[in-house]
Protein backbone atom coordinates (compact mmCIF):
# COMPACT_ATOMS: atom_id res chain seq x y z
CA UNK A 1 0.00 0.00 0.00
CA UNK A 2 2.84 2.41 0.83
CA UNK A 3 4.47 1.57 -2.50
CA UNK A 4 1.23 2.34 -4.33
CA UNK A 5 0.99 5.78 -2.72
CA UNK A 6 4.65 6.55 -3.45
CA UNK A 7 4.29 5.60 -7.11
CA UNK A 8 1.03 7.51 -7.50
CA UNK A 9 -1.13 4.44 -8.06
CA UNK A 10 -4.13 5.64 -6.03
CA UNK A 11 -6.56 3.23 -7.68
CA UNK A 12 -4.89 0.30 -5.95
CA UNK A 13 -5.18 1.91 -2.51
CA UNK A 14 -8.86 2.74 -2.81
CA UNK A 15 -9.74 -0.78 -3.88
CA UNK A 16 -8.15 -2.18 -0.73
CA UNK A 17 -10.13 0.04 1.65
CA UNK A 18 -12.92 -1.56 3.58
CA UNK A 19 -16.37 -0.68 2.27
CA UNK A 20 -18.98 0.83 4.62
CA UNK A 21 -20.99 -1.88 6.32
CA UNK A 22 -24.43 -1.85 7.84
CA UNK A 23 -24.49 -2.69 11.53
CA UNK A 24 -27.14 -2.87 14.22
CA UNK A 25 -26.71 -0.25 16.91
CA UNK A 26 -27.55 -0.64 20.58
CA UNK A 27 -30.33 -2.86 21.85
CA UNK A 28 -32.95 -1.66 19.39
CA UNK A 29 -32.86 -3.79 16.27
CA UNK A 30 -35.09 -1.31 14.43
CA UNK A 31 -32.28 1.13 13.64
CA UNK A 32 -29.37 0.59 11.29
CA UNK A 33 -26.11 2.51 11.43
CA UNK A 34 -23.61 2.82 8.61
CA UNK A 35 -19.99 2.60 9.76
CA UNK A 36 -17.49 4.43 7.58
CA UNK A 37 -14.12 3.31 6.19
CA UNK A 38 -12.23 4.09 9.36
CA UNK A 39 -14.72 2.34 11.64
CA UNK A 40 -15.77 5.58 13.36
CA UNK A 41 -19.33 6.80 13.59
CA UNK A 42 -18.66 10.45 12.85
CA UNK A 43 -18.55 12.98 10.04
CA UNK A 44 -20.27 12.47 6.73
CA UNK A 45 -19.53 8.77 6.66
CA UNK A 46 -22.06 7.89 9.33
CA UNK A 47 -25.74 7.80 8.63
CA UNK A 48 -28.60 6.73 10.83
CA UNK A 49 -31.79 5.32 9.37
CA UNK A 50 -34.74 4.94 11.72
CA UNK A 51 -37.44 2.37 11.10
CA UNK A 52 -40.55 1.58 13.06
CA UNK A 53 -43.34 3.59 14.54
CA UNK A 54 -43.32 7.30 15.15
CA UNK A 55 -44.78 8.59 18.38
CA UNK A 56 -48.22 9.99 17.70
CA UNK A 57 -50.88 11.32 19.99
CA UNK A 58 -54.34 10.08 19.08
CA UNK A 59 -57.50 12.04 19.93
CA UNK A 60 -60.34 10.17 21.59
CA UNK A 61 -62.30 9.76 18.38
CA UNK A 62 -59.37 8.00 16.69
CA UNK A 63 -58.83 5.78 19.72
CA UNK A 64 -62.48 4.75 19.73
CA UNK A 65 -62.40 4.02 15.99
CA UNK A 66 -59.33 1.82 16.49
CA UNK A 67 -61.02 0.05 19.43
CA UNK A 68 -64.10 -0.70 17.30
CA UNK A 69 -61.91 -1.99 14.49
CA UNK A 70 -59.90 -4.11 16.94
CA UNK A 71 -63.10 -5.74 18.24
CA UNK A 72 -63.78 -7.03 14.74
CA UNK A 73 -60.35 -8.08 13.48
CA UNK A 74 -58.23 -8.24 16.65
CA UNK A 75 -55.65 -6.08 18.39
CA UNK A 76 -52.64 -7.17 16.36
CA UNK A 77 -54.30 -6.66 12.97
CA UNK A 78 -55.70 -3.30 14.06
CA UNK A 79 -52.23 -2.30 15.21
CA UNK A 80 -50.80 -3.13 11.80
CA UNK A 81 -53.65 -1.34 10.02
CA UNK A 82 -53.36 1.90 12.02
CA UNK A 83 -49.63 1.66 12.84
CA UNK A 84 -50.30 1.53 16.59
CA UNK A 85 -48.63 -0.73 19.13
CA UNK A 86 -50.75 -3.70 20.11
CA UNK A 87 -50.14 -2.91 23.79
CA UNK A 88 -51.62 0.56 23.30
CA UNK A 89 -54.76 -0.95 21.82
CA UNK A 90 -55.02 -3.35 24.79
CA UNK A 91 -54.77 -0.41 27.21
CA UNK A 92 -57.39 1.55 25.28
CA UNK A 93 -59.74 -1.44 25.31
CA UNK A 94 -59.30 -1.78 29.09
CA UNK A 95 -60.25 1.88 29.50
CA UNK A 96 -62.95 1.86 26.82
CA UNK A 97 -65.81 2.95 29.10
CA UNK A 98 -63.80 5.86 30.48
CA UNK A 99 -62.76 6.88 26.96
CA UNK A 100 -66.35 6.76 25.68
CA UNK A 101 -67.71 8.79 28.62
CA UNK A 102 -64.97 11.38 28.18
CA UNK A 103 -65.63 11.52 24.42
CA UNK A 104 -69.22 12.54 25.14
CA UNK A 105 -68.09 15.55 27.18
CA UNK A 106 -64.79 16.61 25.54
CA UNK A 107 -64.14 14.89 22.18
CA UNK A 108 -61.02 16.92 21.35
CA UNK A 109 -59.02 15.52 24.28
CA UNK A 110 -56.60 12.66 23.88
CA UNK A 111 -55.69 11.69 27.46
CA UNK A 112 -57.70 10.48 30.40
CA UNK A 113 -57.93 12.48 33.60
CA UNK A 114 -55.47 11.71 36.35
CA UNK A 115 -52.24 11.78 34.37
CA UNK A 116 -49.33 14.14 34.75
CA UNK A 117 -47.65 15.92 37.61
CA UNK A 118 -49.70 16.75 40.68
CA UNK A 119 -49.49 20.44 41.63
CA UNK A 120 -47.76 21.08 44.93
CA UNK A 121 -49.85 24.17 45.54
CA UNK A 122 -52.55 25.92 43.53
CA UNK A 123 -51.16 29.28 44.69
CA UNK A 124 -47.75 28.40 43.29
CA UNK A 125 -49.22 27.25 39.96
CA UNK A 126 -51.34 30.39 39.55
CA UNK A 127 -48.57 32.78 40.62
CA UNK A 128 -46.02 31.14 38.33
CA UNK A 129 -48.44 31.17 35.40
CA UNK A 130 -49.14 34.86 36.03
CA UNK A 131 -45.39 35.58 36.14
CA UNK A 132 -44.69 33.75 32.88
CA UNK A 133 -47.58 35.35 30.98
CA UNK A 134 -46.73 38.83 32.27
CA UNK A 135 -43.10 38.49 31.18
CA UNK A 136 -44.13 37.09 27.79
CA UNK A 137 -46.69 39.85 27.20
CA UNK A 138 -44.06 42.50 27.93
CA UNK A 139 -41.70 40.91 25.42
CA UNK A 140 -39.07 40.15 28.06
CA UNK A 141 -36.87 37.14 27.36
CA UNK A 142 -37.66 34.32 29.74
CA UNK A 143 -35.29 31.44 30.47
CA UNK A 144 -35.74 28.19 32.37
CA UNK A 145 -33.39 29.53 35.00
CA UNK A 146 -35.64 32.59 35.53
CA UNK A 147 -38.70 30.37 35.93
CA UNK A 148 -36.87 28.09 38.36
CA UNK A 149 -35.68 31.02 40.50
CA UNK A 150 -39.16 32.58 40.53
CA UNK A 151 -40.77 29.25 41.47
CA UNK A 152 -38.38 28.79 44.39
CA UNK A 153 -38.97 32.39 45.55
CA UNK A 154 -42.75 31.99 45.29
CA UNK A 155 -42.58 28.71 47.23
CA UNK A 156 -40.58 30.40 49.99
CA UNK A 157 -43.25 33.13 50.24
CA UNK A 158 -46.05 30.55 50.31
CA UNK A 159 -44.30 28.58 53.07
CA UNK A 160 -43.82 31.77 55.10
CA UNK A 161 -47.57 32.46 54.89
CA UNK A 162 -48.64 28.81 55.40
CA UNK A 163 -46.29 26.84 57.69
CA UNK A 164 -48.10 23.55 56.93
CA UNK A 165 -46.52 23.57 53.44
CA UNK A 166 -42.98 23.41 54.88
CA UNK A 167 -43.05 19.61 55.09
CA UNK A 168 -43.68 19.16 51.34
CA UNK A 169 -40.03 19.81 50.51
CA UNK A 170 -40.51 21.51 47.14
CA UNK A 171 -37.47 22.62 45.14
CA UNK A 172 -37.83 23.65 41.50
CA UNK A 173 -35.39 21.97 39.16
CA UNK A 174 -35.16 21.65 35.40
CA UNK A 175 -33.87 18.11 35.12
Amino acid sequence: MVDDIATGNLDATTSRKRKPTSMKSGRNSNSDMIIGNDGNKCGTESMIAQKGRKLKQYVLEEKLDIIDYAKIIGNRAAGREFNVAESSIREWRKNEQRLRSMFETTPERSRLDGGGRRPVSEDLEKSLLHYVTARSDNGVALTWHDIKEKANALWKDICDRNPEYNDRGFTANMA
